[in-house]
Order: C-alpha cells, then structure tokens, then sequence
C-alpha cells in the first residue's frame, strides 16, 4: 500500500512549474495511507507563517511553516459527523457575521454517512489561533442532497466576497453519470 505525501511546486507563469529539491515537504508520521487535499493559507500577513489543514484519515490535522519546506503538526481535529471513512478536502476560512465578529468555518468531505446517503460536506464553526481550530458549536451537514462534495472556498474577489463551489457528484453514484454528446459518456472523446 503505498502512502500520500505533500510535496512543493512553484510557477511564475501558471503554466510551467519548478518542484522543490527537499520534495516530499511533509510525509505522516504515523504513516496513515490517506494523508491529502491540503489547503494552506497564510496566517498574520506578509510576516506571519503558513498553515495547511489536510485529511489524514478520520482526522483533520494543521501544520504551521515559516518557508512551506519544513511543517510542524500543531492540531489533530476529530469531527463527529454520523459519517465513515476518511475524510477528504477540508478548508479552513474565516467569516465574518453581520455584527462584525470574525467565526472560522471548517468544512470537509465525508466519504459515507451522508443525510441523502453517501458522501456530502460537513462544516463546524469554531474559533482559530493560527496553530488551533476549536469548534464553538456543533457541526452539521453544509447540504442534505445527495450531490455536494468536497467543497472549497476562495477568497480576495474583488468586492470581498468569499466564493465557494462544491463537487455536484457523489461517491455512491459518480461512476452512473448520465449520458453526454450522441450517447457518449461525459468526458469521453467525441
């Protein structure tokens, strides 16, 4: 069985890339096979550090760095969905509600235990430090369809906004999509 790392790329352009000599940057210490989908935000400005919240397993871990090679673990997050399985694409962002108060969200997807069934995305909201996310109220399911997975958020659009999209697929079912062009599958040569 072979193990997932996180390894370091870099582009000026968007289209060729240059990969770090030190690559993999981060390997599990505890060697569990799923360790993926790293989001990594940076965290007190142009002088803070990195972070990068990633699924490993049933958990969400964050790691810190001050120069993306080197990572230090500073959280392990168990969420308590009714899901099973590994847990994939987590993000980390804050918001801010209509009163002016910064919440941080943490979403994620689950493989199975989805309300419609299946996978779906979970989300709590808690507070984070830069090193720690600690959930202030019970999380729940962001969608109870059977097609909303894996979502991710972007932000600095430019009135402020954060955007969020999300996979409009399910694991149950990813492999039954219907039929594209002249009967042919989507994603197939036409």
């Amino acid at each position: 069985e072979s193990q997932q790392v996180q390894s370091l790329a870099w582009s000026t352009d968007g289209i060729a890339f240059t990969e770090a000599d030190d690559n993999p940057v981060l390997v599990a210490a505890d060697g569990v096979p799923d360790f993926r989908d790293p989001k990594v935000l940076r965290w007190g400005g142009v002088d803070g550090h990195w972070v990068m919240v990633l699924a490993a397993g049933d958990e969400v871990r964050l790691f810190t760095s001050a120069d993306l090679h080197r990572w230090t673990q500073t959280d392990a997050h168990r969420p308590s969905p009714a899901h099973r399985g590994a847990l994939e694409t987590p993000d980390l962002f804050p918001l801010t509600a209509d009163d002016g108060t910064e919440h941080w969200v943490l979403s994620l997807g689950a493989l199975q235990g989805a309300p419609a069934g299946g996978s779906g995305t979970w989300a709590e909201v808690g507070t984070f430090d830069g090193e720690r996310f600690r959930p202030s109220a019970p999380g729940r399911w962001a969608d109870h369809g059977p097609d909303f997975y894996a979502a991710q958020s972007w932000s600095d659009a430019p009135d402020g906004r954060r955007i969020g999209t999300a996979w409009l697929n399910n694991w149950d079912h990813a492999s039954a999509l219907p039929a594209g062009f002249e009967g042919k599958p989507w994603g197939a040569d036409i």
